[in-house]
């Protein structure tokens, strides 16, 4: 199976069975550092049963892209290949090689989201977000008294990270046991 496109990015959206964890891995046979391919890969969960795995292409050309599953309550540390897809890009990525020099730590609901009594609201179901203009919106509701702290960080592609946490305004609506980060 060959899919071709002919933008510089493609989304992949996969139903689980279980709560499983997604990994991809993007290969060239083109003249492609390795270095940026691992920043062109990005895999999240979406809800208890959904994964995404968003690629984006640094030039117009042929890939392949493996992915992998784990299965946390097994191992936390092995990723087997489940699926290896051609791929063709009529157009590169516009901007940066790749996606900056993130943290590489798995985005989306960690194991305490549920248990701490915080559930999401409102539309913003995907942890990777991509920001059309200056602000967005994030809204939570809690069952128990919490104290929240919130991290920004902003990293350039160089790799040099500033923390921007000054520029996030939470607001705390008691009545309502809401959170706003805006």
């Amino acid at each position: 199976m060959v899919f071709k496109f002919i933008i510089d990015s493609a989304d992949l959206k996969f139903t689980l069975p279980r709560n499983l964890k997604l990994m991809g891995e993007l290969k060239s046979d083109q003249k492609v550092n390795e270095k940026i391919l691992e920043k062109c890969v990005v895999a999240r969960d979406i809800g208890e049963k959904e994964g995404k795995i968003t690629v984006y292409f640094p030039e117009k050309g042929e890939y392949t892209l493996t992915i992998f599953v784990n299965d946390p309550k097994a191992d936390v540390n092995t990723y087997t290949p489940v699926w290896k897809y051609a791929l063709t890009s009529e157009k590169g990525f516009s901007g940066v090689s790749g996606l900056p020099n993130l943290e590489k730590v798995a985005v989306g609901k960690h194991g305490k989201f549920s248990a701490c009594g915080l559930t999401q609201l409102g539309s913003v179901d995907d942890p990777f977000i991509r920001i059309e203009g200056h602000e967005f919106q994030l809204n939570y509701s809690t069952k128990i008294p919490l104290k929240l702290s919130t991290k920004l960080h902003y990293t350039n592609s160089n790799g040099k990270e500033d923390d921007m946490s000054k520029y996030v305004l939470r607001q705390w609506i008691p009545k309502e046991n809401k959170v706003n980060y805006i």
